[in-house]
């Protein structure tokens, strides 16, 4: 409902209400601190909007909502194409992360995510956009909130001639989790480091029936229509309802030359895909079809992630990875460690505390984000990038040691190849430097 006062206080505004922002929110709102979710987006996402949960996110997902809610596909693992190569790794054992992996949409996944928040005592407002942060004495004192609606504190009207609602939320602690390019965290001074990888991605939603697949499946040796290699990957993500969302994404921070447009990129990802997803990719027309696109900054190109009062988590930090476009594992993992540093700050009534944050991140997410940050730059370099994955093709081992790492299910407790391997990797590009900016 629309606020009626001008001026709400609260203890916690979280901006943007994705998975990040919510599951800080509920995290939260379970320990008693009042908190309130401003969400600019109207209504549910379109029904092309799909995320794929590796059993590390199913599990950190396990822990803040009834899987129940959700009627998301079950999938064994990934399907890797590659050189006319077809690979199938399953998810790697992990004592901690014994759910099956998940196709879900995004509306099914941020309802659940919502009503759960709401159930344990968040305030949410949809249709609610963060316009400027509130300042007092140089500290964010909140943000100023537009929503549309009847209010009888109307005094605008936007471009649709919806009323428009303006109220200061004063709060103690903000979250910026308002996703890819956030607008409120700019204007705190958060920017890109522009020599880390950005990503461009495209996806449609296409009836198959192959939804039923247990693979989610990729495309490591992507290439436009051609045959020029491509820094990026394509895959189709099973619905288990008689669809299939089909996808590319491309690293555009490293090329030299102009890049394809990502529609193209898309059509030439659809012209390849195997028979058995009953897809006539080369027939298809895109321009009658609704296109999901967007650019999301990864890598955890962000900075800074923190300020004396406030906090920048998920893609609005830029966390995802790189190396397969992950970010929703990375979203609900640095919105429930931003919800524990903010609650240790208020129960010590210090706001030195969030200084851990990034902290936190780094020991977390670290070197694995450096170590896929030096990897993108590598595959933007065809001449390194063909050699690589015509020998990753021929050594199942490789890819599935990869995949332990990518998605986060090493094993530290007992590490085998794949862990050693990568700590002699993390070991040298810790000593490799990088751009600033």
């Amino acid at each position: 409902m629309p606020p009626t006062q001008a001026e709400h206080s609260t203890s916690v505004l979280v901006v943007g209400g994705g998975p990040t922002g919510l599951a800080a929110a509920i995290s939260l709102a379970r320990v008693g601190v009042d908190v309130t979710v401003v969400d600019a987006r109207v209504g549910e996402h379109p029904p092309h909007a799909t995320g794929a949960l590796t059993p590390r996110a199913v599990t950190q997902l396990s822990e803040l909502v009834d899987l129940d809610r959700l009627t998301g596909h079950d999938v064994s693992g990934v399907r890797v194409l590659v050189h006319g190569r077809v690979v199938d790794l399953r998810w790697p054992e992990h004592p901690d992360y014994v759910l099956p992996g998940k196709v879900v949409s995004r509306a099914d996944l941020d309802g659940a995510l919502r009503d759960t928040a709401i159930e344990a005592g968040a305030t949410i407002w949809t249709a609610a956009t963060a316009t400027a942060p509130l300042i007092d004495d140089g500290i964010v004192a909140g943000a100023t909130i537009e929503q549309a609606g009847d209010s009888s504190q109307t005094t605008e009207f936007d471009d649709a001639g919806k009323a428009i609602t303006t109220v200061d939320v004063r709060s103690k602690f903000v979250l910026i989790a308002d996703g890819a390019l956030s607008h409120f965290g700019r204007a705190l001074g958060t920017a890109r480091n522009r020599s880390h990888p950005m990503g461009v991605v495209a996806r449609v939603r296409l009836p198959s029936p192959s939804s039923g697949e247990p693979w989610i499946e990729t495309a490591i040796d992507l290439h436009d229509s051609i045959g020029k290699p491509i820094p990026g990957f394509g895959w189709v993500f099973p619905g288990g309802d008689g669809h299939a969302t089909v996808g590319v994404g491309l690293l555009t921070a490293f090329r030299q030359t102009e890049d394809p447009p990502i529609a193209d990129l898309l059509r030439s990802w659809l012209a390849r895909l195997p028979g058995h997803w009953g897809i006539n990719g080369d027939r298809i027309d895109l321009t009658s079809l609704p296109i999901d696109t967007g650019r999301l900054p990864m890598g955890g190109s962000v900075h800074p992630k923190s300020g004396p009062n406030w906090l920048v988590a998920g893609d609005a930090a830029g966390m995802a990875s790189p190396i397969n476009g992950a970010g929703l594992e990375s979203a609900l993992e640095t919105g429930q460690i931003a919800a524990q540093v903010i609650g240790q700050s208020l129960s010590e009534d210090n706001g030195l505390t969030l200084r851990t944050f990034e902290r936190y991140l780094e020991a977390e997410w670290g070197r694995q984000l450096k170590v896929a940050r030096l990897a993108a730059r590598a595959i933007a370099k065809p001449r390194i990038a063909r050699p690589l994955t015509n020998w990753a093709s021929r050594s199942p081992e490789l890819l599935a040691g990869g995949l332990r790492i990518v998605t986060g299910l090493q094993r530290d407790d007992n590490p085998g190849r794949a862990e050693r391997n990568f700590a002699r990797v993390a070991r040298i590009a810790s000593l490799i430097p990088e751009r600033s900016s």
